[in-house]
């Protein structure tokens, strides 16, 4: 089974905040000018990455696991 480790180190940075529940490490994994994309809905920039981690992240308590 593949193990955060393996992955980017900002890829890895989102997916340990997450599961931490850290919003201020899961934002900081980001640069000022990211775009995020969920399921084809586009969020660009730090402020609209914080909502959507509160809306549908973070804030409904996520958790991801490393599958593949």
């Amino acid at each position: 089974m593949p193990h955060t480790e393996d992955l980017e180190p900002p890829v890895r940075a989102m997916l340990d905040a997450t599961n931490a529940a850290d919003s201020q490490a899961f934002l900081a994994a980001f640069a000022d000018d990211a775009t995020l994309v969920d399921w084809g809905r586009t969020f660009a920039g730090k402020a609209e990455i914080a909502c959507w981690n509160d809306n549908e992240n973070i804030g409904v308590q996520n958790r991801i696991e490393i599958t593949g």
